[in-house]
């Protein structure tokens, strides 16, 4: 029997990259050691760092004028970060809402500054609006999330804003699923947990112009110019974390070459999973087909104890982690870049069975 794990986070990574990571856990480039027990500043570390930064790079195409950080701490550390770093004129920041997640930064920040939310997407998965010129024009910023990985809720493009009004974007749950135009963000932030590697490690992508500014509150290891100045290097870094995500990165180029055809398995998975969904009254998805999200689909049985059973009687069948979050409850699958498309093959099969079983 198989075994598939649809965790929404840590979640799987590909079973090339962790055969890899077993092949060098000894010996790591000829150093007889693992990568987590030499120097960071190492010359076989330091030349690994900078191999990563750069195939990250080339993978999100990031402009010349973007530093790419490698920082610690999580979303939940970028929620300081980010009012902490940015140049505060107005001392206020429209944050958009769609579901669970963007709510939480919205509630960091009121520390440092004036805080105003709107909904993004309606608590009945409606998407109120994308121009909110007029709503941001007194703001330094507007805040979104890309992909909510509770409610499956992904939005593909970015907040229209005033002129001169910065976006920043929490993509820690579909970076790199996708193409994006990097220029169309002045901050992006990651946890890497998700599609990049194991968790420990947040990238950030932001515009150079905008180093520099960071409050005297601000302490060093949230600070980006500080970052930027020792090339992620300021303390010690997660290196087995960093690790995993320098051989995630390659493995794409390798194996996709560029994320346009990354997009394409991904909107397969997602496609088959939804088609079924959508054909089984036995199961419901709440989110309407624009906002539908690639890498988490939530669902439901017709009850609690239902779904219940089908955590259980998947895990039986080898489908590993499929319980909803707890915020919302019910069932959700998370198909990230590493989830083949067989195992969303598996789960279907599965979910067939279950519903003549239980109808």
């Amino acid at each position: 029997m198989k075994f598939y794990n649809y965790s929404a986070g840590p979640s799987a990574l590909f079973p090339e990259v962790v055969e890899q990571i077993k092949h060098e856990l000894g010996n790591w480039q000829n150093t007889h050691s693992s990568v987590f027990e030499i120097s960071h500043r190492g010359p076989e570390f330091m030349k690994f760092a900078k191999e990563m930064e750069n195939t990250f790079r080339e993978l999100l195409q990031v402009p010349d004028d973007y530093a790419v950080l490698f920082l610690q701490g999580g979303g939940r550390g970028a929620f300081d970060a980010v009012p902490l770093n940015l140049p505060l004129k107005h001392k206020r920041a429209l944050y958009l809402t769609s579901g669970h997640w963007s709510r939480q930064p919205a509630l960091e920040a009121q520390k440092y500054l004036e805080v105003k939310t709107a909904e993004l997407v309606d608590k009945n998965f409606q998407q109120t609006k994308i121009d909110w010129t007029e709503e941001s024009k007194d703001c330094d910023y507007v805040h979104f999330t890309s992909n909510e990985t509770v409610e499956g809720i992904e939005n593909f493009n970015p907040p229209k804003v005033a002129p001169g009004v910065l976006v920043v974007a929490d993509m820690s749950s579909d970076i790199l699923s996708r193409p994006i135009n990097v220029n169309d963000y002045d901050v992006i932030y990651a946890g890497a947990q998700k599609n990049i590697g194991c968790s420990g490690v947040t990238v950030y992508v932001v515009r150079k112009s905008l180093l520099g500014h960071a409050s005297k509150i601000c302490p060093a290891i949230l600070n980006w110019e500080t970052y930027h100045n020792s090339d992620s290097l300021f303390n010690t870094p997660a290196t087995f974390s960093w690790y995993t995500c320098g051989l995630t990165f390659k493995y794409l180029k390798d194996t996709f070459k560029d994320l346009a055809n990354l997009e394409q398995v991904n909107i397969k998975k997602a496609s088959k999973l939804y088609a079924y969904l959508d054909s089984e009254d036995f199961y419901q998805n709440k989110v309407p087909q624009n906002l539908r999200s690639r890498m988490n689909i939530s669902f439901n049985t017709p009850n609690e104890e239902l779904d219940a059973k089908f955590v259980q009687e998947a895990k039986e069948a080898g489908l590993y982690y499929l319980k909803g979050h707890k915020v919302i409850g019910g069932l959700r699958a998370s198909t990230y870049n590493a989830i083949p498309e067989e195992a969303v093959d598996q789960l279907i099969s599965f979910m067939k069975v279950f519903a003549d079983k239980y109808k």
